[in-house]
This record gives structure tokens, sequence and C-alpha cells, in this order.
């Protein structure tokens, strides 16, 4: 702040005093004034916009898991008669897979000792659950032993897991019964399709 001498002010006419007083009012308190005001505006105009200051960030939130679809959706099966074989055919859905130790199939109650399956081979995994063990991250089918009888009782036990879930289902067993020529018969226990599921293609369909 301009501090204007006593002995000075007397030679100053009284309107070039009255000037500098205003002058010197406005640079001290004026201006200061309006860049607060300025400043303050400018902060309410960036937190309605949605902008907000570094030290203000917060965390983002974690990603939480999607809920593990149902079995059925999951991994889709069906039985056939495809060439003259019986056999039973499993999608697994992107994001999932089936362990290749854990099927086990019987026909009219006598259980199947050596599956064939396609592919022959799976790829190799270290899984939490049995350590290093050989999966299928994609459709299987299986081929059940050859029957005489006109209805063929399937029974399939398998168990896979979600990896987009983070979660591994439990045995799962599935019977089919198959008429002699049958195609793309449903396990008796799969649950009635979802109207979502009815328009999604299969795996194996893709």
């Amino acid at each position: 702040m301009t501090v204007v001498r006593l002995e000075s002010a007397r030679k100053i006419p009284l309107g070039a005093s009255l000037k500098t007083f205003i002058a010197t009012f406005a640079t001290v308190c004026l201006i200061p004034s309006i860049a607060l005001v300025a400043f303050t505006a400018d902060a309410q105009t960036s937190t309605q916009s949605g902008a907000v200051s570094p030290l203000m960030n917060t965390p983002a939130a974690v990603a939480q898991p999607p809920a593990p679809l149902p079995v059925d959706e999951a991994f889709a099966s069906k039985a056939s008669w495809v060439d003259g074989k019986l056999v039973v055919h499993l999608d697994v859905l992107p994001g999932h897979y089936l362990y290749r130790e854990r099927f086990e199939v019987s026909t009219n109650g006598k259980a199947q000792k050596n599956l064939g399956t396609r592919p022959l081979k799976g790829k190799l995994k270290d899984d939490a659950n049995f350590g290093r063990v050989e999966v299928f991250e994609q459709p299987v089918t299986i081929a059940v032993e050859p029957t005489t009888a006109r209805d063929a009782l399937v029974t399939l036990t398998y168990q896979g897991c979600s990896e987009l879930a983070g979660v591994c289902y439990p045995p799962v067993k599935r019977t089919f019964q198959v008429p002699r020529g049958g195609k793309n018969i449903a396990a008796n226990e799969a649950a009635k399709p979802t109207l979502g599921s009815i328009f999604k293609k299969n795996v194996s369909q893709q």
C-alpha cells in the first residue's frame, strides 16, 4: 500500500489527491477481492463439470467377478446317434474348462472303462484343486459303448470350473434316454432353458 506523506499532500491539488486515493484503494483492496471471487467461481465451475482435483481422487473400486453360470449353461450337453455310434457332446463356454479324468460313463447300468474323446488330448494345466491335470477348454465328444437295446440309458458324470467366476462346480451327473437313431437328446435333469439361452449359440455352433 502506498503511503502519502502529509508534506507532499499539501502540494497536491484536492482533485489530484482524491484521484490518487481512489487508485490506491482499488489497487490494495478491490483487485485482490475481485481475484478471490474469480478463483471461487472457477472452483465451483470445475466441481459442477465433474473435474476432480488430483488430491481428491479415490482408489478405483475393485471389479467383482461375475456370478457363476448354471452348470447346464456352462457345459450344455446332449446325446445323439452319429454314424451308427452313440455319443455324448459337451459344450464348454469360453472361460470354463472340464477335467479329463473326471469323466465317468455308463450305458444301461454298465460302467464304461475306456473312454474315447474328441479331441483326443486336452491342455495341461496347473490346477489349484488337483495340481497338474489335463483339461478341455473346447467342446468335447465322448464315445459311448455300443448297445443292442432299442433305447439306451446313458449316465455321464463330469466336473469343471469357471475361471471367469473363480469357482469350480461339484461333480455333476446327467442321464440321457436315447432312442435308437435319436439326435440331440437333452439330459433328463437339465433345467429348462431360459429365454436368453434359447437365442444364444452353443460353442460348437459358433
